[in-house]
């Protein structure tokens, strides 16, 4: 799977120790190589977890004059006397169960990485020199041969027994081979590295293929778990190109990152055909679908100055995570709401990336060094939180202004790191080891419970676990040693709690309510934790409330006439560096209780003249009702009383009566009515001289009246009766009119005085004083 970088320092060796900021808790660490002086060369490249937990390690060995030794002082112990690479299987307790080697004449052999699939057969990639042999002294035992540098690609079963090994090469150089491996759940292998000139892929079989570069450029390729090629796709420019490391997500997709210099054709050919020209040295990160179609191409960022990949994968949401490092400035998803600017100091800075399954940039992370610094290897765990390991160079600041900022110390040259992050990128810790010499993380490997798997390579003593109850020190007695080490998940388990108590009251409810925020599922080695809780918002319009943020209690009061619906929102923080805060939501629903409405005064003043009927409405009065909208759905009751009678709320007062009218109303909302309020009416009396009559129903004109006097209905002609009076009450005139909405009636039999005129129009009867002169 991985590739790495190896820097040759040689300094004075030290004891060294791991530098922890709250990270995992070593379960094991342990050693393996040649005991030599002179032996320079071993290293681990890459390591694979399976489901049981077993551990599988690949990388390359300098035997030197005692051979290199796995698994020392073990049942399984064994030493290897021939240079080459190996592949190695440890117990989940860091135990060698089996360890196999490949060996080339002239010594010249690496394998850089390594998978495995879900019946723990092994696959490895890599590169040789003219000659290799794979499954020295067992059935299946092959030598491989080539012109010059060659790719590799060998499967092994669960006991260590070849089962095949493929070479493929030209007549140049193809170092450094196949760098990047990847098995999918079914056993297909996914390879990726770098060829030169002409080779041939798949010889002699169904879907041979014939490539042709430039230079050195990239291979993508896929195969059946017996070998055979299924396909093979090419990219690259002039210079120097190289895929270095490839994941499949759950749909099938292939994503390959790598380096090309100056430029890079991708899907030459095809319509989305993509040239990347960042110039110098730059990374790419290339999408492929299961058959080898391109996608898509990007640079993950700009700086036109010089870049390195270290490492892909793709989590469960099809997003993809790159590592690697930058020189100089870069700015990532240039453009975009995301884009993002990163400064260095002038050296190497690691670079951790999040991309979408469309390779548009989501957010990026870096350490702040003076120092040479790269993100070799990464890993993600089954939360989508990201591992990422490579080597730092001098003193180095993770999660800068963050919550769980950290600085590392380095102990003298290029030291190892693992750093958490979430899949937010927020950081959670980092932790590192390392001596005055030089050492380095190459690969990690999450098993399925969240433990971490790391290896790489140590020149000085070195300490993992210091102060631990597994504290382990692993010597250096050679010049490069191999390290597998293991750490504990560190997963803290988020403060979940359940919100205790009534959430809904009646309005005006009495006391103090109260809730309680009650922990639910707490490990018990997490139990001592404090835990803090805040509310959002922090107040209320329907209520008082007051919250304890040590223990989470709200107590709740009510305030007089409010009623509804309010959310919070209520978060737990347990101070830990990951998975610290755990939110609910709270809703508040205050029921309303209906209060009766209650009349609190007249809108106008209401008069009416003598012999005049009245109509009150609910416009005439001021109502007040905290729970309806009046007049809205309201009622008005109007009720009898002395010197007036009712009729459908239009009273009438008694003939000739002058004065005030005491009228009792109620209004009722639907639900409950009000009390009695009595509504003053002032009944005036009617002045005859020069007064012209008009109400809502019909007018009288002119009065006083000589002749004459006309009576004009308003609305729609309907039956009607006059009567005029004399003031004693004895009738002079009685007519009936129908469909008339005008009519006069001739006065000249009367005698100058004052009368009495009634119109009846169906019960209703107003009342008018005439004077005739």
């Amino acid at each position: 799977m991985k590739q790495i970088f190896l820097h040759l320092f040689f300094l004075s060796l030290f004891i060294s120790a791991i530098n922890n900021c709250y990270a995992q808790k070593v379960l094991f660490a342990t050693k393996a190589g040649s005991n030599s002086s002179g032996s320079t060369g071993d290293e681990a490249n890459s390591i694979a977890v399976d489901e049981e937990g077993n551990v599988y390690l690949t990388g390359t060995i300098l035997a030197g004059s005692s051979g290199a030794v796995f698994g020392e002082g073990e049942a399984n112990e064994t030493t290897l006397f021939i240079n080459g690479s190996f592949v190695a299987k440890y117990d989940n307790v860091g135990k060698l169960i089996w360890v196999q080697q490949a060996g080339a004449s002239n010594n010249s052999i690496t394998s850089y990485a390594i998978d495995v699939d879900d019946n723990q057969n092994v696959y490895i990639s890599g590169s040789f020199f003219q000659e290799a042999t794979f499954g020295l002294g067992q059935v299946n035992e092959t030598t491989l041969s080539g012109a010059s540098g060659e790719i590799f690609i060998a499967k092994y079963d669960k006991d260590g027994n070849l089962n095949w090994a493929k070479g493929i090469g030209g007549e140049n150089d193809d170092n450094p081979g196949g760098q990047g491996l990847v098995v999918d759940k079914n056993g297909y292998v996914y390879v990726t590295g770098a060829f030169w000139g002409t080779v041939i892929f798949g010889k002699g079989e169904a879907n041979e293929t014939i490539l042709e570069g430039q230079n050195t450029d990239i291979f993508i390729s896929k195969y059946a778990p017996d070998g055979t090629l299924l396909w093979v796709k090419s990219a690259g420019g002039a210079n120097f190109d190289s895929g270095k490391n490839i994941d499949i997500d759950n749909n099938g997709y292939v994503y390959v990152t790598g380096n090309y210099f100056d430029e890079a054709t991708f899907g030459g050919g095809l319509s989305n055909e993509t040239v990347l020209n960042d110039g110098n040295e730059s990374s790419f990160i290339a999408k492929y679908d299961n058959d080898g179609i391109f996608i898509w191409a990007i640079e993950p960022f700009s700086s036109g100055v010089g870049d390195v990949s270290g490492d892909i994968k793709v989590d469960e949401s099809g997003d993809v995570i790159f590592t690697g490092s930058f020189f100089g400035s870069i700015t990532l998803g240039s453009g975009s709401d995301n884009e993002t600017q990163l400064t260095g100091t002038g050296l190497d800075e690691i670079i951790l990336a999040k991309y979408n399954s469309s390779g548009e940039f989501i957010w990026a992370k870096t350490g702040i060094s003076s120092s040479d610094d790269r993100g070799i290897g990464l890993d993600i765990d089954s939360l989508s939180n990201i591992f990422v390991t490579g080597y730092f160079g001098d003193e180095i600041q993770f999660g800068a202004n963050e919550r769980n900022d950290s600085t590392i110390a380095n102990l003298g040259s290029g030291d190892i790191f693992l750093a958490k992050f979430s899949t937010d990128g927020e950081f959670i810790w980092v932790t590192s080891a390392g001596s005055t010499d030089w050492e380095q993380g190459s690969d990690v490997a999450l098993d399925k419970f969240g433990n971490a798997h790391l290896a790489g390579f140590y020149r000085g003593d070195i300490v993992f676990g210091d102060n631990e109850a597994n504290e382990t020190t692993l010597p250096s007695n050679g010049f490069n040693e191999i390290y597998l080490s293991k750490f504990e998940k560190s997963f803290n388990t988020e403060p979940e709690f359940e919100i205790v108590g009534s959430r809904v009251f009646q309005e005006d409810f009495s006391g103090t309510q109260v809730l309680e925020m009650s922990q639910l599922n707490t490990p018990s080695e997490e139990t001592g934790q404090a835990v803090s809780y805040t509310i959002s918002p922090d107040n209320s319009d329907l209520f008082e409330f007051t919250f304890d943020q040590s223990t989470g209690r709200l107590e709740i009061t009510s305030l007089q006439d409010k009623f509804g619906e309010q959310s919070f929102t209520i978060t737990a923080d347990d101070g830990a560096k990951e998975n610290y805060s755990y939110t609910e939501v709270l809703i508040i629903t205050i029921d309303p209780v209906n209060d009766a409405p209650y009349i609190t005064g007249l809108a106008r003043e209401l008069t009416t003249q003598t012999n005049t009927s009245l109509e009150i409405s609910l416009a005439d009065l001021l109502v007040t009702d905290v729970d309806n909208n009046f007049p809205e759905d309201f009622t008005l009751k109007v009720m009898e009383g002395e010197n007036f009678t009712v009729s459908q709320n239009e009273i009438n007062p008694e003939i000739d009566f002058i004065g005030s009218l005491s009228v009792p109303v109620t209004v009722n909302d639907g639900e409950l009515e009000s009390d009695n309020f009595i509504v003053n009416i002032e009944v005036t009396e009617v002045v005859g001289t020069n007064i012209e009559f008009t109400s809502k129903d019909f007018a009288v004109y002119p009065n006083p009246v000589i002749e004459s006097v006309t009576i004009v209905l308003r609305n729609n002609a309907e039956p009607y009766g006059v009567r005029i009076f004399t003031p004693q009450g004895i009738l002079l005139h009685s007519s009936n009119h129908r469909g008339e909405k005008e009519k006069s009636i001739n006065l000249h039999f009367l005698r100058d005085g004052i009368y009495i005129l009634q119109v009846t129009k169906k019960n209703k009867v107003e009342t008018v004083k005439l004077q005739k002169k």
